[in-house]
């Protein structure tokens, strides 16, 4: 298993997260229904928690949030990876993951992912940079 956050993280972190909790479910596990941020945190196949206040904030800033967008009313993703960060104040600010998109945790907010994204999250599976 592979973290490997620090090469990727360029630019200002961000000063108001303290830690984060990762859920990872499988980028390429096919369910019958379409998975919830919650249904990850319920079931998930690994869980990480990162302590370290400046990676937990290069990790946030790595997420390239200015580039997500307005989502369409009632759009959703199956999640596959929820990222739950935590601010100095006790605050949790929440995003996850499709197979193909990141969204805010309200669903509000979108970008795309690609393999790049992907690949930094693929605990030990085939094709994970840990391999």
């Amino acid at each position: 298993m592979v973290l490997s956050f620090a090469a990727a993280m360029a630019g200002p972190a961000d000063p108001a997260v303290v830690s984060a909790d990762l859920y990872y479910y499988g980028w390429d596990v096919t369910t019958r229904v379409k998975l919830s941020p919650d249904d990850v945190r319920r079931d998930p196949r690994i869980v990480i928690t990162v302590l370290d206040p400046a990676r937990a904030a290069a990790l946030h800033s790595w997420l390239a949030l200015p580039e997500m967008v307005p989502v369409k009313p009632d759009r959703t993703g199956s999640a596959r990876l929820v990222l739950d960060f935590t601010t100095g104040r006790g605050e949790t600010i929440t995003f996850y993951a499709s197979r193909n998109e990141l969204f805010s945790g309200d669903s509000s907010l979108v970008r795309a992912i690609d393999s790049e994204f992907r690949d930094r999250f693929r605990f030990g599976e085939e094709g994970s940079l840990g391999q």
